[in-house]
């Protein structure tokens, strides 16, 4: 059942005005995709239980997203997306949301008039194997590179792990008590137990290159790990992205968070990181939570969701206290494998690429290129200090001289032949000047951004993930993320949360 804004703010109020009952008072820590979804759900699941709330969603930072951040290229209507660029059609939480807050959706590239853009392996020396952006073309360009065996049978791979996994959608109001238990609903339960490379080698005679060129470059770019490294659920999700054609929000994909928290009629505190979390007991034994901010601002709680990976905050840990001996958030490094999330660095560029820099003659346009052979994430040792480079948008003059006037430069470095684009790169470190200048003949503006991007989707057991009650009336949606860590899978998680605590509160779920 799809329920308005309109709804769901008229419900914020009705909490208030049931004086018979005491809303239930309901803290989400992180405005996040987590987060922000979880207000929504939370806020929609507890209206239709009958059970008033009230929700408040702490967020450290000055705005929602979370790792979903857009933002706009100086002095023009250019969006970028610094992280979660993209997802597709059958993300069904993300459409309904874009629908139901009239979010306009457009394929990936369509405004940048890169609609499909060619992808690029580079060897250091040229280019060693390139698309088109032409589908039929690059079709057949794939079967006689790769041969219809290999294609067929990866592909049927894929399509079955993610036919299971869509089967969540048919549980919506499922209160799932574990990570486990969702991903036995689903049959994936062995998708995380075993590399990529170990599940594709039951396969005979798959075409190595492919498994190279195609498999491994869609889990490096996706998730900075290769077949070696990341489980089944990980490579078969980033093969889904890369097959299905992605979608953003025009206005950039942040716009769905924001709408979600605006929409649940939660009281929202931006700039407030969050210093402890102490659980108490009442004299009647009911279980509750004091929030303090690192203000000193202390507030109690029935319920608390801790939306954001509890591994990110290193910078100023959140103090968990009298939570049940052993609580996973108190202590996130005890599970094995650990958790960990990468540090990913983020550039954009305004500018000329040099051609001769990837030993071409002309330059590198409308295309994404990823080196062969050049980096391990989690040694943090490179052969080349970036690991993708994506062409965002080709630049009018229009924007051209807009970018020039607006940090001040000289229009004259515009010409005729200069070729101005946008583009995005990712690394493991940041990038020296020296590094750009060598890439770039011209920069007109430039920006970074670093976030923890994605965790380790190394093999575990199912029974082997964080929990998500990890106290009394404390949810983590993050426990889902070493399962699949996406946008989407964000909302489902986040759901699962609404339900539980709709249930924990004597609700129907």
């Amino acid at each position: 059942m799809k329920v308005s804004a309109y709804a769901f703010l008229a419900f914020g109020a009705l909490g208030l005005s049931l004086g018979s009952t005491t809303p239930k008072q309901i803290a989400i820590i992180g405005g996040g995709a987590s987060g922000s979804s979880a207000a929504m759900y939370i806020a929609q699941a507890m209206q239709e239980a009958s059970i008033p709330c009230q929700i408040t969603l702490y967020e450290k930072n000055s705005r929602l997203g979370g790792r979903v951040q857009s933002f706009n290229v100086p002095a023009t209507n250019l969006i970028v997306e610094a992280g979660a660029s993209i997802f597709v059609n059958i993300n069904y939480n993300l459409m309904d949301a874009a629908s139901q807050f009239g979010l306009n959706v457009i394929d990936a590239g369509i405004e940048q008039s890169l609609a499909n853009p060619p992808n690029a392996i580079w060897n250091q020396t040229g280019i060693e194997y390139q698309t088109t952006g032409n589908e039929a073309v690059d079709t057949v360009g794939m079967l006689e590179r790769f041969g219809a065996y290999t294609l067929q049978t990866v592909s049927n791979f894929v399509s079955e792990i993610v036919t299971k996994y869509m089967q969540i959608y048919g549980a919506t109001t499922t209160a799932f008590n574990t990570i486990n238990d969702m991903l036995v609903f689903m049959g994936v339960q062995d998708t995380t137990t075993t590399t990529a490379q170990a599940a594709l080698d039951t396969f005979p005679d798959l075409n190595q290159l492919f498994l190279t060129e195609r498999v491994e470059i869609s889990t490096r770019v996706n998730y900075g790990q290769s077949l070696a490294q990341i489980h089944t659920m990980g490579m078969a999700i980033s093969m889904a992205a890369g097959s299905s054609g992605g979608l953003q929000i025009q206005a950039g994909n942040q716009r769905i968070f924001e709408r979600m928290a605006a929409a649940s009629g939660a009281s929202i505190s931006l700039n407030t990181p969050v210093a402890s979390v102490a659980k108490q007991t009442t004299s009647g034994g009911d279980t509750q939570y004091v929030v303090t901010t690192k203000t000193g601002k202390a507030t109690t709680f029935d319920a608390v969701v801790m939306a954001s990976p509890p591994n990110t905050y290193h910078d100023a840990a959140i103090q968990w206290k009298n939570l049940t001996s052993g609580a996973y958030l108190s202590n996130p490094g005890a599970l094995s494998p650990p958790v960990n999330y990468y540090l990913i660095h983020v550039t954009f560029v305004a500018g000329v690429l040099r051609p001769s820099y990837f030993n071409r003659g002309t330059p590198t346009l409308n295309m994404t290129v990823i080196p062969l052979e050049n980096y391990s994430t989690q040694g943090g040792s490179t052969v080349l200090p970036w690991t993708s480079l994506s062409h965002e948008y080709v630049l009018t003059t229009t924007d051209t001289f807009n970018i020039c006037k607006y940090n001040k430069n000289s229009t004259s470095v515009i010409t005729p032949s200069a070729v101005f684009t946008v583009t995005k790169l990712f690394s493991p470190q940041p990038l020296s000047e020296s590094v750009l200048n060598q890439m770039y003949s011209i920069r007109l503006w430039t920006k970074t951004v670093q976030h923890y991007a994605y965790p380790n989707l190394v093999p575990r057991s199912s029974s082997n993930m964080p929990p998500v009650t990890v106290d009394s009336q404390l949810y983590f949606p993050n426990a889902f993320e070493p399962f699949i860590s996406t946008m989407e899978t964000s909302t489902v998680s986040s759901r699962n949360v609404a339900n539980l605590i709709v249930r924990d509160f004597g609700g129907s779920s």
